[in-house]
């Protein structure tokens, strides 16, 4: 069995290495490289929703024309980052005439001195250049995907009902934990949330998947099984693409794709398993995941910490009440914390100290905060005050949520910068976790082992004593 493992983990390790190899080939058009520093005009498609901040909005735009001394020539296609002002009227799918400088990006440091790869990091969605401040103007609507055209505006009309419904800034928290993400939440709450290390609340994830998938499952009852986990699988693969297919929602959507169809064969699922096969085939679809996506590396840590630490704490957590399923929510929240928390501290160059309590009580308010938000946004297609009561109720834990970050973030030392943390130490605490995890399960598989050797040689015992008797 261990070979086998040892085996697998080689064979996948050389696959890893030879996608690796091949997918770092591309650089960009040789073209627009030696236009690099240079005023061009450009033309292609933006494949990206507009992502609103205070002072611009960026887009990714697919380059497919260059525009030289009045002639178009045409580009290998690649992509390069589009900023407009703020309030733009372009949107996704508008085939736009940009005219800008055109730049490569620049790696940036955060407010703690650590400095973000932003290249490789834009590298992993092949994404080059970037043209600040262009002059834009749009040429043609309606060339992207058709789908993802509905399903933004779908998006875009559940906004608006919570908008509608909600004040500010509640309604943003709750478009955040419901479809945007933490894209929606106004700098200064974002910042809070940064400094409780509570942000991953409002990253949607495989927990928003999951949530999802159940609510479409629930309503489709009355038909049969397969059909009910056909809509589930439909409604994570629509859910993935609206909330834009980060590798976060990705991972969720596939893991939680393998619970339905694990219970629709009729099949034991292995959550350990589910998460191997997932990062593997994700790091084959693009191997850049694995060392420049931070959101691709908490997520399966996290996901790991779920897994594996999690259980070990809850056995501890004695203290915690088992009623309204406390002792687990608070064990999964350690558990996740633990594995996240050092290459928090690598990427961030900061730790929070108040992150564990802030995330233990807003995880008990979460899920019931997510149904109460998505049922006003559902309810505001049949107008305002159809759903004002369910909003006012929204509006109750929205607030909740918002004052207990605010609360936590003003402590002076809800966050504290950790000015030296290599990349050495990093890998040498999870290589120390691993082993005290590997050892830690090997002894308990050893026990349970010994365990039923123990009882099967009892009853062995008493049947021959039964025997010896008759």
């Amino acid at each position: 069995m261990r070979h086998g493992l040892i085996l697998g983990c080689v064979l996948g390790m050389c696959l890893f290495l030879v996608r690796y190899y091949f997918f770092i080939q591309f650089t960009g058009d040789e073209l627009l490289q030696s236009q690099i520093g240079q005023k061009v005009e450009v033309e292609g498609v933006i494949v990206t929703e507009p992502d609103e901040r205070d002072t611009s909005t960026r887009f990714v735009i697919q380059l497919d024309t260059l525009i030289r001394e009045g002639k178009p020539v045409p580009l290998e296609k690649t992509k390069s980052i589009l900023a407009d002002g703020p309030y733009s009227v372009i949107a996704y799918g508008d085939r736009v005439h940009a005219a800008g400088v055109l730049e490569v990006p620049q790696n940036f440091q955060n407010e703690n001195g650590r400095e973000f790869d932003y290249i490789s990091y834009l590298a992993k969605d092949k994404i080059f250049y970037e043209i600040k401040y262009a002059k834009i103007e749009a040429v043609d609507h309606g060339q992207g995907n058709k789908l993802k055209h509905i399903l933004f505006a779908i998006k875009q009309s559940f906004i608006q009902n919570l908008e509608q419904a909600l004040p500010h800034p509640e309604s943003r928290l709750a478009s955040g934990l419901v479809v945007a993400g933490k894209k929606s939440l106004p700098k200064e709450i974002q910042d809070e949330f940064q400094r409780t290390g509570t942000l991953q609340v409002v990253v949607l994830s495989g927990y928003n998947v999951t949530i999802i998938a159940e609510m479409i499952m629930s309503l489709s009852r009355t038909l049969s099984f397969r059909l009910q986990a056909s809509f589930g699988i439909l409604g994570i693969f629509l859910f993935a693409i609206m909330a834009g297919g980060s590798a976060t929602i990705v991972r969720g959507g596939v893991m939680a794709v393998f619970v339905i169809l694990a219970k629709t064969l009729r099949r034991r699922y292995s959550v350990s398993r589910a998460l191997i096969i997932t990062g593997f085939g994700m790091l084959l679809y693009n191997p850049m995941f694995l060392l420049y996506d931070p959101s691709f590396q908490l997520s399966f840590l996290a996901t790991a910490g779920l897994i594996y630490v999690s259980p070990i704490v809850e056995k501890r957590l004695r203290l915690v009440p088992e009623k309204f399923g406390l002792r687990g929510i608070a064990a999964s929240t350690i558990g996740a914390q633990l594995a996240v928390t050092p290459l928090l501290i690598y990427l961030t160059g900061s730790i929070s100290l108040v992150s564990l309590p802030a995330n233990v009580l807003i995880s008990l308010i979460v899920p019931i905060t997510m149904l109460l938000c998505f049922i006003t946004g559902m309810l505001g297609y049949l107008g305002v005050i159809v759903a004002l009561p369910i909003s006012y109720i929204a509006f109750i834990f929205l607030t909740g949520m918002l004052k207990l970050v605010h609360f936590f973030s003003i402590f002076p030392f809800a966050s504290i910068n950790v000015p030296y943390f290599p990349l050495s130490l990093l890998i040498l605490l999870y290589i120390s976790f691993a082993v005290v995890l590997w050892r830690f399960y090997n002894r308990r598989e050893a026990e349970v082992s010994l365990k039923e050797k123990t009882r099967t040689a009892a009853v062995g015992g008493e049947r021959s004593s039964k025997s010896s008797r008759i």
